[in-house]
């Protein structure tokens, strides 16, 4: 079961490699949701190429155990399962730069 968030939240926009701005979002929507609830829309709707729920999992899952993660977390002893709650947002690309 998903919550809503309806907190806006202000960010500064994406950058490219050289760390140059290349688009205003606008959040449309946030909401909260177990790891296992994450749909197969939403891993569509990331627009990185999932076909399936599996696969958005997969890469996710191995972000957010990798050491780097981790270490900013500051909590070794952070493990990831179907529990563990996930922040979802999408987003209106609003301009390219």
């Amino acid at each position: 079961m998903a919550t809503s968030l309806r907190q806006s939240v202000r960010f500064p926009p994406p950058i490219d490699s050289q760390g140059k701005p290349v688009c205003v979002l606008r959040q449309e929507a946030a909401y909260i949701c177990r790891l296992a609830d994450v749909t197969l829309e939403r891993a569509i709707n990331e627009g990185e190429g999932y076909r399936t729920v599996a696969q958005w999992r997969k890469a996710h899952e191995s972000f957010w155990s990798s050491p780097e993660f981790i270490a900013e977390l500051d909590d070794p002893d952070f493990r990831l399962d179907d529990d563990t709650v996930v922040v979802c947002e999408r987003f209106e690309l609003i301009q390219r730069l």
